[in-house]
């Protein structure tokens, strides 16, 4: 089960004053917040729900509580704001939804495959559901001989990682273990760190070693098939977070000086079929989310990039190929 943090929210409402507020929180997590709705109108607080997915903290409802005239945002299941300045006329609260099934014997069971090989150093990083649990990993990790390497990562927050920043995680350690839900993380970090990692699933119990060359290989597929096309779309998302027009602009310039086309399309969600009523484009350049291009390429009836890979399209060249770029959002 998740711990939604009733006290501390009941606490933040009686703090600010709180009248009306909005909720937002991954699909995943909107069926739990609803022990929250009865908890902020018992103490008589006018609560709406946002339907749209929350991606992350870089996707806060700001524009939906504009128009409500809220001034207060709840903002289940992410950490904090990334990549976003928060208005002074706006006030938001963080639950990060922590898990409390703990990871750790499912980590030893990953453990016990390694422990006989030559593995001297792991390095362990989270997605902030798991976090609480870091200290326990450590503790199991060190009990088998190995050297821990845990960072600090977005936030400044130990072992934390989200889709698209991994600094928490050592890439020279011999061994990366993502604990996290499905592959998302895993994924994120198998490139940051270029190699395999393990995945640890709280959520179905399981552990499983996920492959770099897979989702490497994925993203050369994409850029060297857009390294010939002529016209491009530029993706642009108008989430707080997300929103890079002057990104766009300048990848715009740099594919016309190199004799090919580039319209830009706003976007708030990226759908398919928002994509397909736009046209054929012979490739896209995703500026919003990078993870999009990584995790969703099915949506792109033609080949989708990063801000990082276009350099490698343009000069026609994977010369010097880094899998960081993939989740880059600079040129």
């Amino acid at each position: 089960m998740y711990i939604l943090e009733k006290e501390r929210i009941l606490q933040w409402v009686v703090r600010n004053k709180v009248d009306k507020v909005i909720i937002q929180a991954p699909n995943g997590l909107k069926q739990h917040v609803r022990e929250i709705i009865d908890l902020l109108e018992e103490n008589g607080v006018t609560v709406f729900i946002s339907a749209s997915h929350t991606w992350g903290g870089c996707d806060i409802v700001f524009d939906e509580a504009y128009k409500l005239g809220v001034k207060y945002v709840l903002h289940i299941g992410h950490h904090g704001p990334h990549r976003v300045t928060i208005p002074d006329n706006i006030s938001i609260l963080f639950i990060p939804a922590y898990f409390d099934r703990n990871p750790t014997p499912i980590f030893e069971k990953a453990l016990e495959e390694i422990k006989d090989k030559k593995v001297n150093t792991i390095s362990i990083a989270t997605s902030v559901q798991h976090i609480k649990w870091l200290r326990e990993l450590r503790k199991k990790a060190l009990n088998y001989g190995f050297r821990v390497n845990i960072r600090k990562g977005v936030g400044g927050l130990e072992g934390l990682v989200i889709g698209c920043e991994y600094s928490a995680i050592d890439p020279e350690a011999d061994e990366i273990f993502i604990v996290s839900g499905g592959y998302f993380h895993a994924l994120g970090a198998a490139l940051w760190s270029r190699k395999d990692v393990w995945k640890i699933d709280p959520y179905l119990s399981l552990y499983e070693r996920v492959s770099y060359r897979k989702v490497v290989s994925r993203r050369l597929y994409n850029i060297t098939n857009a390294m010939d096309a002529k016209k491009f779309l530029i993706i642009v998302s108008v989430k707080p977070g997300q929103y890079s027009m002057e990104t766009a602009l300048k990848a715009k310039r740099l594919i016309i000086e190199n004799n090919r086309s580039a319209d830009i399309a706003v976007f708030n969600d990226v759908t398919m079929e928002k994509i397909q009523n736009l046209g054929k484009y012979d490739a896209y350049l995703n500026t919003a989310c990078p993870r999009l291009a990584v995790d969703d390429s099915s949506l792109f009836p033609s080949p989708v990039i990063n801000p990082g890979e276009l350099k490698y399209v343009l000069k026609r060249s994977l010369d010097d190929y880094d899998p960081r770029d993939s989740i880059s959002f600079s040129l």
